[in-house]
């Protein structure tokens, strides 16, 4: 589903993946510190680097560790960063009093702007007929039903600051809309659990995946494909919780089932799990599949709201805490 040119990475990446395979078969694994960020910073891709992972391993009959996966990650990740519509919020610059600076300022807001924002110019006329979630003007303009901010000719470390307050703002807002979003399509409590029998991982695994296939949303074959995805890579993040999913995206329903633990369960060597949520997904929902993932881990990766799931007692408990803005 992602549209990416390799050719002109093909090579150097073919060549990689020969080092793979001799590392591989004479078992001396490449070593990637740098495996638990990418995860975490990066699931998506990280996912990708799996699936590629995945089909290395049963086309050469070896096996690959967490940080070879990393290594390959790394080589694909600009790559699929660019294939994937990341842009979140649309910013208009208006600056039509200093003709002279224009060019420089809107250069310097391009530097200092992150990814998630694309920047777009234009007049105040341009600017009634764009839809836009944020103004950036050198103008002291009208009132405007979306935040507008007000900066220098010269663009001060107080205006950067103006500015970077603002869009962590919109960038919260907008997350908590959109796990508001994923949560009512994807979430149900007759697909929530609170149990702490569970020993290990492999328990609990059989547990959510079968429960799936009980209520249609999966098939028979999809505990099978869930267990052989955390074979060939944890999906424990932080060590702390887990986002387990089948390698194949082909379930009947995209779905989230959620268990809680209070006392924990064993997942990897180290880690004590205390939530755990199963994704389902539907091959027609492969791109909300990206969206899912990664807004999860975002809201996971927040210490405060992680360490209050965790103690839970109801479904609805869950989802106050799960949309509520920090």
């Amino acid at each position: 589903m992602l549209d990416i040119d390799f050719s002109d990475n093909i090579y150097s990446f073919s060549m990689h993946v020969d080092g793979l395979i001799k590392r591989s078969k004479a078992m001396q694994p490449a070593y990637n510190y740098a495996v638990r960020s990418l995860k975490s910073d990066h699931p998506f891709i990280y996912e990708v680097a799996v699936y590629i992972a995945n089909n290395i391993k049963k086309a050469y009959n070896i096996q690959i560790n967490d940080s070879e996966i990393g290594f390959i990650c790394i080589y694909i990740g600009s790559l699929v960063e660019n294939a994937i519509y990341r842009t979140q919020i649309y910013c208009f610059f208006l600056c039509e009093n200093y003709h002279q600076v224009k060019q420089y300022l809107y250069n310097k807001l391009r530097k200092i702007l992150p990814d998630t924002i694309q920047l777009i110019q234009g007049t105040f006329e341009n600017l009634q007929n764009q839809s836009v979630d944020l103004v950036i003007t050198t103008d002291n303009i009208v009132h405007l039903p979306i935040p507008v901010i007000e900066v220098s000719p010269f663009l001060t470390l107080a205006d950067i600051d103006k500015i970077n307050k603002v869009i962590s703002n919109l960038t919260g807002l907008y997350t908590s809309m959109k796990a508001s979003t994923l949560f009512f399509e994807f979430f149900q409590s007759d697909l929530f659990y609170i149990c702490d029998d569970f020993q290990d991982k492999y328990e609990i695994l059989d547990f959510l995946a079968k429960e799936m296939v009980h209520h249609k949303i999966a098939d028979t074959n999809f505990p099978d494909s869930v267990k052989n995805r955390e074979q060939l890579s944890s999906t424990c993040f932080s060590g702390k919780y887990a986002i387990p999913h089948a390698i194949e995206l082909n379930a009947n329903k995209t779905m989230v089932s959620v268990l809680i633990s209070h006392k924990g369960i064993h997942w990897d060597q180290e880690n004590i799990v205390n939530i755990v949520l199963m994704i389902s997904v539907r091959r027609e929902d492969r791109k909300r599949f990206i969206e899912l993932y990664e807004s999860m881990i975002q809201i996971l990766e927040n210490p405060y709201k992680l360490s209050r799931l965790t103690n839970v007692n109801s479904f609805d408990e869950f989802k106050t805490i799960l949309l509520q803005q920090i």
